[in-house]
C-alpha cells in the first residue's frame, strides 16, 4: 500500500472515530441534561397519547432551578382574585375536557411533563431561529397572524375563551391560537403566551394541546414553551402545561372552547397567575422576577392565531382556525369569545372596548379576523378569524 493511500486511510478513520466520538458524547450530554431537567416522581401517568406525566414535589420542581427562583416560595393560590374573572357559560358551546385521571397527581405534588430527547433536540434547533415563537414580529420569514389587539396601555390581565380545533398535521407546519400579554422594548420583549397548539415537529403528533411560552429579551436567551426550561411554577395537581385536549369543534357540529385567564396581583405578590375554566384551575403562574420590563411600559394584549412554516420559500401555509374565513359565522369559523382585560391596578376584568382595539391580519388571501362578532348572540365582545391557509406568499 502506497504512502498516500495510507495516509488517506488514516485520515478517514480519524473522521470516522471523530464522528463515533462526538456522537457519543452528544448523546451523554442530552442524557445529563434530561436527568437535570426530569425530576424524581411519586407517581407517574402515561396517556393514550403516549405522553408520561411525572408528580413531582410542588417545593422541588424543575421552575425552581431558575437562578432568579433560587430563594422563591412556592405559592399555592393568588392573594387576591380580579372582580369578573372567569368564564360565562352558553348552551351553544361545550368546554372541552382536559387533565389527569382520578383527580390527578397526590396532594403536595404537580403534573410535569416528561422531558424527551425530542423535546431537547428540538430546542437545540430553534437556537438558529430565535424568532420561532415571537409573538408579535410581523415580518418574520414563513410566519402569519390574524388578530385582535388592544390600544398600548398598562393592563394587569387579559381572558378570553378560545374554540378549538383539529389541524392538519405536518412535521414542517405549526399553528397556534393565544391570549399573548407582552411588555418592554421590541428587542428587550417580555412576554407571555397560553391557548393550544398544533406543533408535531415539537410533539411529535398532530395532537391539540394546551400550550404555554414566555421571554424576557424577545426569545434571544430566555424563555421556552410549556415547561421545558424553568420558570413557570405550576401549582394544580390535575392540569399541565402539554395535556391534550379531548373534545374539539367541527363545523356545522358541537363547538367546544376552552377559557384562559392571566392577571398580575399588582398590589400584592405581582406574580402573573394562570387560570383554566369551566375546572376554576389555578394552574400556576410566573414570577414577576422573570419580567424585568413587564411593568416598566406599556402592556401590549392579544388575542388571535398564527402560523408557522419551517421552510420560509413555501408557498404553502396550514390552515388557522378551523380552516374557513370568518364570515362563515358561528358554528363554522373559530373564535375567541367575551375577551376581557384589567386596566386598573384595583384589579375588575371589563370587556374590551371596540373602540381600543385593532384587527391585523398580514395575509388577507389565506386568513382574516373579523371585527365584533354579535352572531355568537351573547354581551361582551367576540370575534371570528382564521382561514384556508393555501399558497399565501412569504
Amino acid at each position: 500500500m502506497s504512502s498516500r493511500v495510507e495516509m488517506r486511510v488514516v485520515v478517514v478513520l480519524a473522521l470516522l472515530f471523530w464522528g463515533i466520538s462526538h456522537e457519543v458524547e452528544g448523546g451523554r450530554e442530552l442524557e445529563r441534561e434530561l436527568r437535570r431537567l426530569n425530576k424524581p416522581a411519586i407517581k407517574s401517568f402515561q396517556t393514550e397519547y403516549g405522553d408520561i406525566f411525572d408528580c413531582v414535589d410542588i417545593n422541588k420542581q424543575p421552575a425552581l432551578d431558575h437562578p432568579l427562583l433560587k430563594n422563591h416560595k412556592v405559592q399555592k393560590r393568588p392573594s387576591v382574585f380580579p372582580r369578573g374573572l372567569g368564564h360565562k357559560t352558553s348552551a351553544k358551546t361545550q368546554s372541552s375536557i382536559i387533565g389527569l385521571p382520578d383527580g390527578g397527581c397526590p396532594e403536595g405534588t404537580v403534573p410535569i411533563k416528561r422531558i424527551t430527547k425530542r423535546d431537547l433536540v428540538w430546542m437545540k434547533s430553534l437556537k438558529d431561529n430565535t424568532k420561532h415563537f415571537h409573538p408579535v414580529d410581523a415580518k418574520t420569514p414563513g410566519f402569519h397572524q390574524a388578530y385582535t389587539r388592544q390600544s398600548p396601555g398598562t393592563y394587569y390581565g387579559a381572558q378570553g375563551g378560545i374554540s378549538l380545533h383539529k389541524e392538519p398535521a405536518t412535521d414542517d407546519q405549526s399553528h397556534r391560537s393565544v391570549i399573548t400579554v407582552s411588555g418592554g422594548s421590541p428587542d428587550k420583549l417580555n412576554a407571555i403566551q397560553v391557548g393550544w397548539t398544533v406543533n408535531k415537529a415539537a410533539y411529535g403528533d398532530g395532537a391539540t394541546r394546551m400550550f404555554i411560552s414566555w421571554t424576557a429579551d424577545n426569545f434571544g436567551k430566555t424563555g421556552c414553551r410549556d415547561l421545558l426550561c424553568p420558570g413557570f411554577v405550576q401549582v394544580d395537581k390535575s392540569v399541565a402545561p402539554g395535556m391534550v385536549f379531548q373534545q374539539l369543534s367541527t363545523i356545522d357540529g358541537a363547538q367546544h372552547d376552552y377559557y384562559f385567564s392571566i392577571f398580575q396581583n399588582n398590589s400584592t405578590d405581582e406574580n402573573w397567575w394562570l387560570m383554566g375554566w369551566p375546572e376554576k384551575k389555578i394552574i400556576g403562574y410566573w414570577p414577576k422576577t422573570l419580567f424585568p420590563d413587564m411593568k416598566e411600559s406599556f402592556t401590549s394584549l392579544e388575542w388571535g392565531g398564527y402560523v408557522q412554516v419551517k421552510d420560509p420559500n413555501t408557498k404553502e401555509y396550514p390552515q388557522m382556525g378551523s380552516g374557513v374565513f370568518p364570515e362563515e359565522g358561528y358554528g363554522k369559523a373559530a373564535y375567541f369569545k367575551f375577551i376581557k382585560l384589567v386596566k386598573n391596578s384595583a384589579g375588575e376584568f371589563q370587556d374590551v372596548s371596540p373602540k381600543e382595539v385593532v384587527t391585523f391580519n398580514d395575509r388577507p388571501t389565506c386568513y382574516r379576523v373579523g371585527p365584533k362578532a354579535e352572531l355568537l348572540y351573547w354581551p361582551g365582545y367576540h370575534f371570528f378569524y382564521g382561514g384556508p391557509g393555501g399558497n399565501c406568499g412569504h
